[in-house]
């Protein structure tokens, strides 16, 4: 370190040589501006630390180095200046001071002055130099704090393409998640009802069940059992339902809401395996599920103006598994015309909102075991046209008062049951546009086809088979012009076969086997042109086989067995050459087989055994 002495001390000579102390210092300095490695440590902070700096004080701290600065750049001016001007104003005297302590003359003072001076400039000099110093420590941080941030630059951005890497996964993987749900929310669509609760969707449940509930019909005690149909359809339409219908006095929302209720109750009481048949529970309206229904579109009246909507008319679950009684939300489709529930397990009693369905048109609930007697409710249909009630297990009396209701029946088929009584009574007492009736296999034991037969003029299939129904076929029948099917067989009908029915000029069918008809036939048979099935078996039909049958060009099955025809089998039989079947057995059939029995080329099976046959089996037979 330099130090000066006092202002106005005589003894100049007490402290260094100046050269020598600057040159010290200047050496010092050097070495502080160009520090060694070894001068460095870390600081708590990581930060290395001049260590030769520190343990020579030479700089200060940052505020007594302020105060310093300022104090010695003002102070050594002044003082520098008054110097000069001092020697300016004396004789030149020599440079090197003199190292005399003795010495105290006027080259002395002058001497002792410019020393002075030279003391304020090497000072001003040092002070110049520690501020260089300081600059240069400051480089130093600098350069550190530079290389600090360049090791740290690395770092950063390695930190921040993590942080970028995992904010791309997360949007990828919320990406992906939505992408799954939009596809399982599709394909739910397409298959079976699923259910998937939404707080949203919640709050609309308690309306739902108080819109559904108010519907006429219904037992609202179903809503609280969740395992009954009617739950299970309130919590799809609320939850699982893609459209989210919200009853809202919108005549054709809530149009849509009782429809797919209607159908989705009816759905859940399907076995599961036999809803797979189905794709009834998807987002599309409940006309596009599938082609066991149909739609037509109506007006409805909504606030006074007629709207355009599709209404169901028809619903088709024949062999569907349905079992037990049918549920009563059916009645909601209120614009049904034609329902089939057909060839299923479904058991009485009936429930009533099926009497409630006015423009019901067709109704098929055949083949299943209702085992009871004919609801009288059933005339409340009165739009009815078909009614297939066959192979139920119906026993009892076919009610009058309900088939004189049904004015508008076309078609009645009670086939398979235990019905008794009269048919005809009621029958007679409908409208005469019945086209169809089909009672065959019951116990009916009208004593006799009543004459008033006649005026079902649109009757076009009668099957009266395997009853108990006698007396005379009425040659009323006759009358019958437009009859297709006429089927009489299994009775106990006695008598001729009227020549009227040669009338029947469109039949196709003529059973009358199994009775008790007698006499010869009829030859205005040959008119039947049209009859391909002719079935006389089991009478007591007698006399020759008229030649008039050879005019049945169009017959395939003749069968007159077990009666009493007798003579030669006439050869005008070769004429019948779409038949596949004849059957002559048991019968008194006389002379020999025709060998005109070679143009049958269609016949696959002739039954000509328990006559009275004689001579030798054709050669023709081997074509």
């Amino acid at each position: 370190t330099y130090s000066l002495s006092s202002r106005g001390s005589d003894d100049v000579s007490s402290g260094p040589s100046l050269t020598t102390s600057t040159d010290s210092l200047r050496s010092r300095i050097s070495d502080l501006a160009y520090p060694h490695e070894d001068d460095f440590v870390e600081n708590v902070y990581g930060e290395r630390i001049d260590t030769s700096i520190r343990n020579n004080n030479i700089m200060p701290s940052i505020a007594m180095e302020e105060n310093f600065t300022d104090h010695v750049t003002h102070n050594n001016n002044s003082e520098i200046r008054s110097i000069r001007n001092i020697s300016m104003s004396t004789p030149t005297i020599n440079s090197e001071p003199s190292r005399s302590n003795s010495s105290r003359g006027g080259g002395t003072s002058n001497n002792y002055l410019n020393t002075r001076a030279t003391d304020m400039e090497d000072s001003q000099h040092q002070h110049d130099l520690a501020m260089a110093l300081q600059n240069t420590n400051f480089g130093l941080n600098n350069q550190q704090e530079q290389k600090q941030e360049k090791d740290e630059a690395p770092s950063f951005r390695l930190k921040a393409f993590v942080l970028l890497f995992i904010f791309a996964g997360i949007i990828i993987g919320v990406i992906v998640v939505v992408m799954e749900a939009a596809k399982k929310s599709s394909s739910s669509s397409d298959s079976s009802p699923t259910t998937a609760p939404s707080i949203v969707r919640q709050t609309v449940y308690q309306d739902m069940y108080n819109f559904l509930s108010s519907q006429s019909d219904m037992d609202n005690n179903l809503f609280n059992d969740p395992s009954s149909p009617q739950a299970q359809s309130l919590k799809w339409l609320v939850f699982s339902d893609g459209l989210e219908l919200v009853p809202n006095k919108d005549t054709i929302t809530d149009h849509h809401i009782l429809q797919r209720h209607a159908l989705m109750t009816t759905y859940y009481t399907i076995p599961i395996l036999n809803r797979n048949n189905l794709n009834w529970g998807t987002t599309k309206l409940e006309c596009e599920w599938g082609n066991n229904i149909d739609c037509r579109e109506i007006q409805i009246d909504v606030d006074n103006i007629f709207q355009k909507v599709d209404s169901i008319i028809e619903l088709r679950l024949s062999e569907s598994g349905l079992s037990g009684t049918l549920v009563n939300e059916i009645s909601l489709l209120s614009n049904l015309e034609h329902l089939d529930f057909s060839h299923n397990s479904i058991i009485s009693p009936l429930p009533g909102y099926i009497f409630t369905l006015s423009r019901l048109e067709n109704l098929k609930l055949s083949k299943n075991p209702l085992n009871s007697v004919i609801d009288e409710r059933m005339g409340k249909l009165s739009n009815l046209r078909i009614l297939n009630l066959g192979e139920c297990k119906l026993f009892g009396e076919l009610p009058e008062t309900m088939i004189h209701s049904l004015t508008n029946l076309e078609e009645l088929h009670l086939t398979g049951n235990s019905l008794e009584g009269e048919l005809f009574p009621s029958v007679l007492s409908a409208n005469k546009t019945i086209a169809v009736l089909e009672v065959f296999d019951n116990k009916f034991n009208d004593s006799s086809i009543p004459t008033e037969i006649s005026h079902l003029k649109s009757l076009y299939t009668l099957n009266l088979a395997q009853n108990l129904f006698g007396g005379t076929i009425p040659s009323e029948i006759g009358n019958l012009i437009n009859l297709e099917y006429l089927d009489l067989a299994e009775n106990q009908f006695v008598g001729t076969i009227p020549s009227e029915i040669g009338n029947l000029i469109n039949l196709d069918v003529l059973f009358l086997y199994d009775n008790k008809l007698s006499s010869t036939l009829p030859t205005n048979l040959g008119k039947l042109v049209n009859l391909t099935e002719l079935v006389l078996k089991n009478n007591e039909l007698t006399g020759s086989i008229p030649s008039e049958i050879g005019n049945l060009k169009a017959l395939i099955i003749a069968d007159m067995q077990t009666n009493f025809f007798s003579k030669n089998i006439p050869d005008y039989f070769q004429d019948l050459v779409n038949l596949e079947t004849l059957f002559l057995e048991d019968n008194y059939l006389t002379g020999k087989i025709p060998d005109t029995f070679q143009n049958l080329v269609n016949l696959e099976h002739l039954s000509l055994q328990d006559n009275a046959l004689t001579g030798q089996i054709p050669d023709t037979f081997q074509n």
